[in-house]
């Protein structure tokens, strides 16, 4: 048997399924970050990303997102982890 045979196979996300978690992402950063009456230049420079990144994020527009800005994100909005920005 052929070693690729014997690989699970991934199944693949839909692009709906995708954007509806990025949405959600999206919608709670913006959220959280008002809450804490931050702008948007303020919360960038403090996770250490762009702040047109940020708004890239926030209006659900960012490609490849990197798991390490999340995670940033969520410590800068005071998250206990980044599965806060997915509920």
């Amino acid at each position: 048997m052929a070693e690729n045979e014997t690989r699970t196979r991934r199944k693949k996300i839909d692009d709906k399924d995708l954007k509806r978690v990025m949405d959600r992402v999206a919608q709670n950063i913006c959220r959280l970050r008002r809450a804490k009456n931050l702008s948007q230049q303020v919360l960038a420079t403090s996770a250490g990303i762009a702040t047109t990144t940020l708004s890239d994020i926030e209006r659900g527009q960012a490609h490849n997102l990197k798991l390490s800005t999340l995670v940033s994100l969520a410590r800068q909005l005071d998250l206990k982890d980044i599965t806060e920005l997915l509920t």
